[in-house]
């Protein structure tokens, strides 16, 4: 198979891919869209998977397009930004839980080797003359700029420590009920530490750029520090909202007893983190449980209540044992 023809398959595949599945979300995300910050970040990411899924469809086209880009940008800009989009399509995919949790690493792992690393898309390419500056100059000219700066580097070094770990504590940590307070705070906060965090990742880019290049190289960046700022919101709302309550409860927390009105059962096995699922009604909003016994659902959709044992603070309870109510 030629790298031509790999790469137009796995581009066909990850648009299918990031249609389907927000195609599936979208009336998820269509029904909870309430002006908070958590459900329109939620729109955001299926209107990103549901825009890339549409552009990455069409192969030949969009290889076409992005090798021209390329040619006067160079690659670096633009592997750099499909890989902040790529793991956009597999967040949704688990939410919507209606693709394989392993296809969809499956088809992202595809994508990476054509658009990423090594990016086969952009094999053979011989890049015109242009004043706009890769990423991989940026990175070597703000690397002197980070060595004069110690604070810089040391943010550098820890965000590429922390940043996976939300996504980690969302799909193995523990059940957090948020209080209503914290909800608001936690959402609006987590938006202001992603824009501090974008700035103080890309500003040393931007400056180092000579006024030259600026006009070739900006707008690029620019896209860039969208899509980090998008990525970056969604871990920190992680963070805020399921990371600091459980660890807040876990060192100062109180044992409490809560009960919650039942809002629907879904007695699906299919999924690959939550399956046999309960919605509950709280003050935050509706909340999602996973990972049910067929015995217990039978339960609660007799007795419409839920009761929830665990620590908890004025930021939420940590659900530890969880049953339902007489």
């Amino acid at each position: 198979m030629t790298s031509q023809n790999f790469t137009r398959i796995a581009a066909t595949l990850f648009g299918i891919f990031a249609l389907i599945v927000a195609a599936a979300e979208l009336p998820q995300a269509m029904s909870r869209a309430d002006g908070s910050a958590t459900d329109s970040i939620r729109f955001a990411m299926v209107a990103i998977s549901a825009v890339a899924g549409a552009l990455f469809l069409f192969a030949r086209a969009t290889t076409a397009m992005l090798r021209t880009i390329a040619n006067s940008t160079g690659t670096g800009l633009l592997q750099f930004c499909c890989a902040l989009i790529m793991p956009v399509p597999v967040t949704v995919s688990t939410l919507s839980e209606i693709v394989p949790y392993w296809l969809g690493l499956t088809l992202t792992g595809i994508f990476m080797v054509a658009f990423v690393f090594p990016g086969t898309a952009y094999r053979g390419l011989v890049p015109a003359a242009s004043s706009a500056l890769d990423m991989q100059t940026l990175g070597a000219m703000a690397k002197p700029l980070l060595h004069r700066n110690k604070w810089i580097k040391r943010i550098y070094s820890v965000a590429a420590f922390m940043i996976p770990l939300p996504f980690i504590f969302f799909l193995y940590g523990p059940r957090v009920i948020v209080s209503q307070t914290w909800q608001a705070q936690g959402e609006w906060l987590a938006v202001g530490f992603a824009l501090a965090a974008t700035g103080i990742t890309l500003l040393p880019l931007f400056w180092v750029v000579p006024s030259a290049a600026r006009a070739g190289t900006w707008p690029g960046l620019a896209v860039c520090a969208v899509v980090t700022g998008l990525v970056l919101t969604a871990a920190y709302q992680i963070m805020l909202l399921r990371s600091v309550p459980a660890i807040a409860a876990g060192f100062g927390g109180s044992g409490t007893v809560l009960t919650f009105p039942v809002l629907k059962v879904d007695p699906d096995n299919s999924g690959r983190f939550c399956s046999n699922s309960v919605w509950i009604g709280t003050d935050a909003g509706p909340v999602k449980l996973c990972n049910f016994l067929p015995e217990e659902l039978e339960a609660l959709a007799l007795r419409k209540t839920l009761r929830i044992s665990g620590k908890s603070t004025w930021m939420g309870q940590v659900a530890r044992v969880i049953d339902a109510a007489d």
